[in-house]
């Protein structure tokens, strides 16, 4: 039995050693293995993006194809300006909702903490800085969306700890870290049907039902 056991284990340590050894030198072999381990426990994860700058090209041919569009943003800047602002707002889609956080909330508001996280590691943020960017985004959104008729605005008031992009088909998340930019911080693609998109898809409906559009 004890010569069984430490076969086994033997055995086991080569595979690790080898799927380690292969991880480091082959990018498409860490993303089939992603793939291969998130099926495996269920949690729906298709691509792991280190950072959510290199998510944007996925995210732009998504959202380009998309039917609907959820987001969930810390500032939502990316999505008035750039290729991804082109892509949905030249895509095919039949409605468009967006989260921002509440800019409104003053100093014990989780944007104001947010921003006080950030803070640390770029000094060039100053305070007070991210709610005004949050409102020109939400003025920009609702002119838009008031000749467009199809895109719909609410602030939040909740942990601003992650971005959430949600289409029928895919869910990006993105995971703040502390004193890290959106676009430093790693990012996942969760597919439907997945319990990820899943989680995503619930958040958004619960934050959406409880939020309040920019006039109120």
């Amino acid at each position: 039995m004890a010569s069984f056991i430490v076969g086994v284990l033997s055995s086991l340590m080569a595979s690790l050693v080898a799927v380690a050894a292969t991880w480091m030198l082959s990018r498409h072999v860490r993303r089939v293995g992603v793939r291969l381990l998130a099926r495996a426990v269920g949690v729906g994860i298709d691509r792991f993006y280190p950072h959510q700058r290199e998510a944007e090209a996925d995210v732009v041919e998504e959202v380009s194809c998309a039917r609907w569009l959820k987001v969930a943003a810390g500032r939502g800047s990316e999505f008035t300006r750039g290729t991804l602002a082109r892509a949905w707002q030249g895509g095919r889609l039949e409605s468009v909702r967006f989260l921002l956080p509440d800019p409104d909330g003053g100093r014990g508001s989780w944007l104001y903490r947010r921003e006080s996280a950030v803070r640390r590691s770029d000094p060039g943020l100053y305070e007070g800085m991210l709610a005004e960017q949050v409102r020109t985004n939400a003025h920009y959104l609702t002119e838009l969306g008031e000749e467009q008729g199809d895109v719909q605005i609410r602030f939040y008031e909740l942990p601003n700890m992650f971005r959430i992009v949600l289409t029928d088909r895919t869910a990006f998340i993105t995971f703040y870290q502390e004193e890290e930019h959106g676009r430093d911080s790693p990012c996942i693609r969760a597919p439907f049907p997945g319990a990820l998109y899943e989680f995503a898809r619930d958040f958004f409906a619960a934050a959406w039902e409880a939020g309040r559009p920019p006039s109120a």
